[in-house]
């Protein structure tokens, strides 16, 4: 927020056309129409944008955001619209809700407007300007490219870039983003240029060819040379490539950041309200991560309420949540790993069972509090965790069905549906316990 203030730099590329230099370290752009005025990314939120934009131009003024991340975001306090892919909604609005950052924007008096809907063949007019959307995922599931039509300038966020970050939870096969990036080279007729998330000039547009061919070559495996890659969430590894001769471009050192693919899958399916942001599927989360799983976070949108103690209402949320799930997971080639874990929480763990038995998928099965549907599905290798204090189930006869698929369940005396007692010491306790034996139970495997 604004007491946070650091320098932003202000420079008018081409007429009507503004890079947004947040202290060199992140770029967001402002394109003035005759009619309104676009803003392409907000940045981390440490200068008040909205003032400075409103000092460029007069026109009514609203956001894009080419992705989900804090450092894209964090600004949209200072707009009252802001539009990005549905697809990096669960992603954005985890960071919004971070506990820090709404502590500053309470301390500030700001608040984030609700994030708008962009897709992938939507067109904006702003007056005399038109951005065109193209969707391209892969450093984040929902990343959009914003092509303005008249200036032949592509705007790309952090998706086309000369440190392209890969490496991150949720970034897809290299072999897959390839394929997504080659239905979208066709705009290499279309721009000229390039502006990415953390430029302070073009690039031309062959970066995208450049950095194309780097992920291809990972992809085929040709990365002897490549050098480890120390970020603040571990370790990977780091791709140079080259740029064509006689071209302008911001810099000249490239890479492709990414995590060698590893042979093990871990896919986290959340509760209703219960996501992985919480004790049980955090740690859970940081756990196979360290034991070198790639990890597929499912998200729910628009699960009924009320559906505690109503059979019928929670099976249409199972239902509604499994769709979901099957859409989010259809691109997934479970062939390609070893080793796969699906963990679930509650109603996750319903959609966890049917998704194995509908796929016959070879995973075993992590079930946080799971209910009495969950044993309906055939499930034979799974370990269970439950308090006999859950509400949302009957204990005893969660305890039958896991004695009689011949699952071990692991029962806390006095915990509720999180797994809790009201007392801090001792749900710190039960936490570590059930990582513990969530662990025990992957090493054995």
């Amino acid at each position: 927020m604004e007491e946070e203030k650091i320098e932003l730099y202000i420079k008018e590329l081409r007429p009507d056309i503004y890079l947004l230099d947040e202290a060199h370290e992140v770029s967001g752009y402002l394109v003035i129409g005759k009619d309104k005025a676009c803003v392409i990314d907000t940045m981390n939120g440490n200068n008040d944008l909205g003032e400075a934009v409103r000092k460029l131009t007069d026109k009514p003024v609203f956001v894009i955001n080419t992705h989900g991340h804090p450092d894209h975001i964090y600004g949209n306090v200072y707009f009252d619209e802001a539009y990005i892919n549905p697809r990096d909604i669960p992603l954005a609005e985890m960071f919004v809700n971070d506990p820090e950052f709404q502590k500053c924007c309470q301390k500030a008096g700001r608040f984030m407007p609700p994030f708008k809907e962009i897709k992938g063949g939507d067109v904006i007019d702003l007056g005399g300007k038109t951005l065109e959307v193209y969707e391209l995922p892969g450093h984040t599931p929902g990343g959009i490219l914003l092509l303005l039509k008249e200036d032949r300038i592509l705007f790309v966020g952090d998706s086309i870039n000369h440190h392209l970050w890969m490496q991150l939870d949720g970034c897809p096969e290299m072999s897959d983003f390839v394929k997504a990036l080659d239905k979208v080279m066709f705009l290499e007729d279309k721009a000229d240029l390039i502006l990415h998330g953390h430029a302070r000039d073009f690039d031309d547009i062959s970066l995208m060819r450049c950095m194309r061919q780097a992920c291809a070559e990972i992809a085929e495996g040709k990365t002897d040379d490549d050098e480890i890659y120390n970020w603040f969430d571990g370790v990977g590894r780091q791709h140079k490539f080259s740029l064509l001769p006689g071209k302008k471009y911001s810099q000249e050192d490239s890479v492709v950041c990414y995590t060698p693919r590893h042979k093990k899958l871990a896919v986290i399916f959340p509760g209703v309200g219960y996501n992985q942001d919480k004790p049980l599927l955090y740690y859970a989360s940081k756990l196979v991560r360290s034991k070198g799983y790639d990890i597929i976070n499912i998200s729910y949108q628009n699960i009924p309420s009320g559906i505690m103690g109503d059979a019928a209402a929670g099976k249409k949320a199972a239902e509604i949540a499994y769709a979901q799930a099957e859409e989010q997971l259809s691109g997934t080639d479970f062939s390609k790993y070893d080793d796969i874990l699906f963990i679930g929480k509650s109603m996750g763990t319903v959609v966890s069972a049917i998704y194995v038995m509908n796929h016959k998928i070879g995973a075993k099965q992590i079930w946080y509090t799971p209910v009495e549907a969950t044993f309906g599905f055939g499930t034979k290798d799974a370990v269970a965790f439950i308090g006999n204090a859950d509400p949302w189930s009957n204990y005893e006869d969660v305890k039958a069905l896991a004695a009689k698929a011949g699952i071990t369940l692991h029962t806390y005396p006095g915990r509720n549906h999180s797994l809790e007692s009201g007392f801090v010491d001792t749900d710190c306790r039960t936490v570590n316990d059930v990582i513990s034996k969530t662990s025990e139970y992957i090493s054995q495997r």
